[in-house]
């Protein structure tokens, strides 16, 4: 086919916007099938790009990146600047896809500087637009700002209608992620307006509907927000967009949580979760983990949320290591550009650091706690910046607390202490309520808004240092703690050093931020071990735990020679019971025997178990023979005076129990675990034949 012809194809499928998604897919085909027998460069390079950026949008991902890695090839060889140009851009998209950001900044700049060099108005917007979304990733907002507006304005002055909707809708999701709801409402008209030109097409209504749902729910109106998110799933699903219909899933998850359906929130995030997972698609999949995260507390317990927690911070890893390429690639661009050669040193002793941290990153999968971290933190801060005082402090958003605040200097860490936001005296809770850093080499003539005097809400403290570098640590768009460095002279750090402190505390936040769910995962995987030892009906151990425990306990009778009795009970006549008032009524009855053996046994032993159906066994070590037997007549005596009913079967017309007790003396044959539960079982059922309701003991 003529070389002309596949690039009509080709035409068509860049700028043709009304063309269907099924029209599309004909078209790609047309293009591979007819550009597979060119010898022409430039259309092969073009169609591999077209092909690649298909392939990419319908998740196949792998193909995507090798045939956009053979145009970049060909691009380079024959010098095909516009095409290298969009290839450089369609790699930092799939970079990005992959999480990647720091290759993808580097690809998204490659193509900025041809599109620069070129003059090629018509297509700085987008490449900015893609520079704005990573910085977005990495919660660095003003940034993230900076790039959008530029990007809007230039794709406004390109008259380029649906790539400004897109990027407004880009610019919505981030105010939405800070609640801040009139820079929403404000861009929301702006994206209304510009649908007018576009309101035949689907996509552009559907992202207008989307971004709807999330200013109806900053303004509480979640009911309505529901239905504009359900009206934006069906035009997402019309034209086939699996990006927006994520977004509606993520969307819909954040309303049933606010509408205080917790189960379906989890249910819906933790789907989400996985289908992120499972076609790469990084950024979806950490925020809608995270968003599980925040269900924690609210929702019943499950074991899927340890696995969540997990999966959270091998992301969060993932996420530092890229953090840690996307620095070093700015840094050592400003370094070929404009730096002097003492900030070129300074940088490269940042980099080091900067690699420590990310090593420390690593360290969390070894359960790292909070307090080694600070101590690794304050270790190599010192080795590169010169400082009097370091502070760090946790933030409760929920308590409005900033706490375990610490102040190291003079080579040791002081006492921590807590500070409520309301106080107006500290400079921690300055930069929480503002969330933006602040930094004053002349502290003794710091005049500033919304601050007091120390000495107004701070009695017995004093801040004897000129330099101060404060900044809020924020993850996720949440601020969860504040980090500073500080010194005695004034002006006591250049813009380059503020600069690397700067890089510093998004790497400290996200490390600390991996500590606390570091200790929350330990919490967890102990309590989800406690449910799985725990009868769910009575509140005792059960045979899962015993099976556990017998080791120890054996250890302490046959090697320790510590003295060791066991004690068996048996509700008598239960399965009658149950036939005559019913199960619920039985259930009761094994909760009331619980109770009592919890009551009576707590203090003299920790092994107390509910052994299966209606038995129960407690195993006593260091505890003399006439000391067990007075708790099993203590047992007997409380069950009777609970005077629960059993007038057809129950001894004395209510409910009633049998115990056997087991005595084991020490000798040279070492008890096993057979021997162990036999024993007092042997006894109970003396017990039970001699009549029921009493304790027959044997020693063995």
């Amino acid at each position: 086919m003529e070389i002309s012809v596949i690039n009509q194809l080709n035409d068509r499928y860049e700028n043709d916007e009304t063309i269907t998604s099924l029209e599309r897919k004909r078209l790609i085909d047309d293009i591979y099938k007819y550009s597979s027998d060119s010898n022409e460069p430039n259309t092969i390079a073009r169609s591999l790009v077209n092909l690649s950026n298909f392939q990419l949008n319908n998740g196949e991902v792998e193909l995507a990146l090798k045939n956009a890695n053979h145009a970049f090839e060909l691009s380079k060889k024959h010098h095909l600047d516009n095409v290298q140009r969009r290839v450089c851009n369609l790699l930092g998209n799939i970079q990005s896809y992959y999480g990647r950001y720091g290759i993808a900044l580097d690809y998204y700049h490659q193509s900025l500087r041809i599109a620069q060099h070129l003059d090629m108005k018509g297509s700085i917007a987008a490449i900015l637009n893609n520079i704005a979304t990573l910085y977005e990733a990495f919660n660095m907002g003003e940034q993230a700002v900076k790039y959008y507006i530029s990007a809007q304005t230039a794709a406004k002055s390109e008259h380029n209608y649906k790539l400004t909707i897109m990027i407004t809708h880009n610019i919505i999701n981030h105010y939405f992620k800070q609640g801040k709801i009139e820079n929403v409402r404000q861009q929301l008209d702006a994206m209304g307006e510009l649908i007018t030109h576009k309101s035949d097409v689907s996509e552009y209504n559907a992202l207008f509907l989307i971004n709807s749902s999330r200013y109806l729910f900053l303004q509480e109106e979640y009911e309505a927000a529901l239905v504009s998110s359900n009206e934006a799933r069906a035009l997402f699903q019309k034209v086939d967009d699996a990006i927006g219909l994520r977004e509606c899933q993520m969307m819909d998850s954040r309303i049933y949580d606010a509408l205080g359906d917790y189960d379906k929130a989890y249910e819906m995030g933790s789907a989400l979760a996985v289908s992120s997972e499972e076609i790469g698609d990084f950024d979806a999949e950490r925020e809608a983990r995270l968003f599980i995260h925040q269900l924690t507390d609210k929702i019943t317990f499950r074991s899927g949320i340890v696995e969540n927690y997990k999966r959270l911070m091998v992301l969060d890893e993932s996420l530092l290591n890229n953090l840690y390429e996307m620095s070093l690639y700015q840094i050592e661009g400003k370094i070929d550009t404009d730096l002097q050669e003492q900030l070129k040193r300074d940088s490269d002793r940042l980099m080091e650091n900067m690699s420590f941290i990310n090593e420390v990153a690593k360290d969390l999968a070894k359960e790292l706690d909070y307090d080694t971290l600070v101590k690794l933190i304050i270790t190599k801060m010192a080795s590169f910046v010169e400082f009097d005082a370091l502070v760090l402090g946790l933030y409760d958003e929920a308590r409005e607390l900033l706490y375990n605040r610490m102040t190291y200097e003079n080579g040791e860490i002081k006492e921590s202490y807590d500070v409520p936001l309301s106080n107006k005296s500290s400079m921690g809770t300055w930069v929480i309520r503002h969330r933006t850093e602040y930094y004053t080499g002349y502290l003794s003539h710091l005049v500033l808004d919304d601050f007091e005097p120390l000495n107004k809400n701070f009695q017995n403290i004093s801040v004897p240092y000129e330099t101060i570098y404060y900044s809020p640590l924020i993850i996720d768009e949440k601020v969860i703690g504040v980090f500073s460095l500080q010194r005695y002279t004034i002006n006591g750090y250049d813009h380059a050093q503020i600069e690397m402190m700067r890089a510093l505390s998004s790497y400290i936040a996200i490390a600390i931020a991996n500590a606390l769910k570091t200790a929350q995962m330990k919490e967890l995987n102990d309590r989800l071990k406690t449910i799985s030892k725990q009868d769910g009906l009575s509140g005792l151990l059960n045979r899962y735990a015993l099976n556990e425990d017998v080791g120890i306990i054996l250890e302490a009778f046959n090697r320790q020679k510590r003295k060791l009795s066991t004690l068996m009970c048996d509700i008598d006549f239960f399965k009658e019971y149950n036939d005559d008032y019913g199960h619920l009524e039985g259930d009761k009855v094994i909760k009331t025997v619980a109770q009592i053996l919890k009551e009576t046994c707590n203090e003299t032993t920790p092994y107390i178990y509910r052994y299966g159906g209606d038995e129960f066994m407690v195993v006593f070590l260091d505890s003399d023979e006439e000391n067990v037997a007075a708790i099993a007549q203590h047992i007997l005596i409380s069950v009777s005076d609970v005077n629960m009913p059993h007038l057809e079967k129950g001894i004395n017309g209510k409910v009633s129990v049998s115990i056997g007790l087991a005595y084991f003396e020490v000798s040279n044959e070492a008890l096993n675990e057979d021997d162990l539960l036999r024993s007092a079982d042997i006894s109970l059922y003396i017990s039970k034949r001699k009549g029921r309701n009493q304790a027959r003991s044997m020693k063995f």
